[in-house]
């Protein structure tokens, strides 16, 4: 713990958590908390867990555990009406902070406020802040490390605001960290990846030479790039062919005016020697109410609507499609967004079906773009998300991107024996 600081902060706020407003972990001072520090222990229970008083009848229980060397988990739960954030403090030292997900900066976190969020930011190139795989997960070069096990949002502040601390902040009422030592920063990394999951292994073909274009005009075109990499013995072993490729966005079906005989092109790529993966995203093209669909992906849209498969925004529980038009970058101008809901079984399944004619024809992997439009605010307000588990954007935006990707792999296990791969845009811990 930091000197003249506790480990834990607690974030008070009138009712719990705001139903309309985000208390946003990014700052010292979320809207509407009071920040305190446990006043006293209220009770104990066996060895490894105390109840402690927050005040105003609140309160936070801690169990701390340890089932291996090296590595203490602190299971935290708070209890009464006004418990809203939770916030993790360490003692900064000299050390290097590494890790945090996918960030574009520094390898040293130190000094930078890390969010564990994909959020807008009107003042970036792009438009967002470009955090589209976050990890709350840091290895220190002192090699020891902190991982929060949560799917709140949430940030941490690595000596940016108070150059004495690192502090985790997560708009939740429960969340475990474990902290991990080691002789050296590894052990540390494969501490944490025995918890969360090792990496798959790809297939030994992903590890070879990849050839891609933005876009093939022709199947010609796409036939003298390969034939010259053959030609100049350019060991390359896949061709991804990206967006456009579907006769209409996210159909599944090949564009055959692009694309002639599809089943004969793919036998001659594999002849020689390529595996084929192809771009896709987790929308369909949505329609109005009340107009007839106008091809495949539209009527697509239409059954998973009327069976309930769509992302839903707001009290009206309208089907959710995106603002950006995301299919206009693949040539397809009209293209809306309507996302679909991987956690419905239904949904997921429904797609992995879609999918499977692919795998049959020869896919072998999917370039997966998209996948953070669950957003937890916009200008401060809550997005009202709704999905078909129950859950809203506080949890699910973390765990879409993995629901997403999920519906693919299983049509690569059910159809080719896991032989494939996955090149996805956005994840989480554990993905």
């Amino acid at each position: 713990s930091p000197e003249q600081g506790s480990f834990v902060e607690v974030g008070l706020a009138p009712g719990g958590a705001h139903p309309t407003r985000l208390h946003d972990p990014r700052v010292p001072n979320p809207f509407n908390i009071t920040w305190v520090t446990p006043t006293a222990i209220t009770r104990t229970t066996g060895s490894d867990q105390v109840t402690l008083a927050l005040g105003g009848g609140n309160t936070l229980s801690l169990r701390v555990t340890s089932d291996r060397a090296g590595i203490y988990r602190i299971a935290c739960e708070g209890a009464g009406a006004d418990v809203a954030v939770l916030r993790f403090h360490l003692a900064a030292d000299d050390g290097g902070y590494h890790g945090l997900g996918e960030r574009f900066g520094p390898v040293d976190a130190r000094g930078s406020i890390v969010p564990m969020q994909f959020h807008v930011e009107p003042r970036s190139t792009s438009g967002t802040n470009e955090f589209h795989v976050p990890v709350p997960f840091f290895v220190s070069t002192r090699a020891y490390g902190m991982f929060v096990e949560t799917l709140a949002p949430g940030a941490f502040d690595v000596a940016s605001t108070d150059a004495s601390r690192v502090s985790a902040t997560f708009e939740t009422r429960t969340a475990a960290v474990t902290l991990y030592t080691g002789e050296k920063p590894a052990d540390v990394v494969a501490a944490y990846t025995r918890q969360t999951g090792l990496p798959r292994l790809p297939p030994r073909w992903a590890f070879g030479p990849m050839h891609w274009r933005n876009e093939w005009r022709s199947r010609d075109e796409l036939m003298e790039d390969v034939r010259r990499i053959r030609a100049e013995a350019i060991p390359t072993t896949t061709v991804w062919i990206d967006n456009p490729w579907q006769r209409s966005y996210n159909d599944s079906e090949f564009d055959t005016n692009r694309f002639p005989d599809p089943p004969s092109l793919f036998q001659e790529l594999q002849r020689m020697g390529f595996k084929v993966l192809v771009w896709s995203t987790p929308y369909l093209d949505a329609v109005s109410d009340g107009a007839t669909a106008r091809n495949t992906a539209e009527e697509l849209f239409v059954q998973a609507r009327d069976r309930g498969w769509l992302v839903l925004l707001g009290s009206a529980r309208r089907p959710y499609v995106s603002v950006s038009n995301p299919g206009s970058a693949g040539g397809m101008s009209d293209a809306n967004g309507a996302l679909v809901d991987f956690t419905s079984r239904d949904a997921s399944d429904f797609w992995t079906r879609r999918l499977e004619p692919l795998i049959d024809l020869g896919v072998r992997g999917f370039k997966l773009d998209y996948g953070e439009d669950v957003l937890i605010e916009l200008l401060g307000m809550r997005t009202n998300f709704q999905f078909s588990n129950g859950e809203n954007e506080r949890t699910v935006h973390s765990t879409f991107p993995q629901l997403y990707h999920g519906a693919y792999r299983a049509a690569l296990m059910r159809r080719a024996n896991d032989d494939g791969f996955l090149l996805v845009r956005a994840s989480s811990w554990g993905g």
